[in-house]
């Protein structure tokens, strides 16, 4: 098996060139193992996604309602977690797809 550093799409990437049966089960091994890889992290970023956005909506409904400064700049604060939600998307964009 040889291993080349190409460029693909405008991206690095690498090609496999296969000599022998067993390399080809190799990179099957290996092509299975990246698509469990795949199904966890979108477990992953659904099972993250979830709860935060169950927090937002009570940061939401709480910063209506309460009058204090304080404890508004607090849920303020807290409203950033969103951002929590764009980098899950951004950490693997198939998520929404695989889940």
């Amino acid at each position: 098996m040889k291993i080349r550093k190409i460029v693909w799409n405008e991206e690095e990437a690498y090609m496999v060139i296969l000599n022998e049966v067993s390399d080809k089960q190799i990179v099957m091994a290996l092509h299975m193992a990246d698509e469990q890889k795949d199904k966890v992290i979108a477990t992953v970023s659904h099972e993250l996604r979830t709860p935060i956005n169950g927090i937002l909506g009570l940061i939401e409904i709480s910063s209506s309602m309460i009058t204090d400064p304080l404890v508004l700049r607090y849920l303020e604060n807290c409203k950033s977690c969103n951002k929590l939600l764009s980098l899950s998307g951004q950490f693997h964009p198939q998520s929404e797809s695989t889940s």
